[in-house]
């Protein structure tokens, strides 16, 4: 959550599917593609992907510099 763009709800998503943020990390330097399919839900059960401006948030801040 904190990086900027990242709601609560798009956090829980994420860890969701990578489960610490190590196994994230790794799956972002293996694959940049690795969150185009991260969905968050919402009050009402409507299912929404993750916008690109978060996914690239999330890359900028995460992904190693090698």
């Amino acid at each position: 959550c904190q990086i900027p763009g990242v709601s609560s709800a798009t956090a829980l998503a994420i860890f969701a599917k990578h489960k610490d943020l190590a196994t994230l990390i790794k799956n972002l330097d293996a694959d940049d593609k690795c969150l185009d399919d991260v969905c968050t839900t919402d009050g009402k059960g409507k299912s929404r992907k993750i916008s690109k401006t978060c996914i690239a948030n999330i890359v900028k801040f995460l992904k190693s510099k090698a």
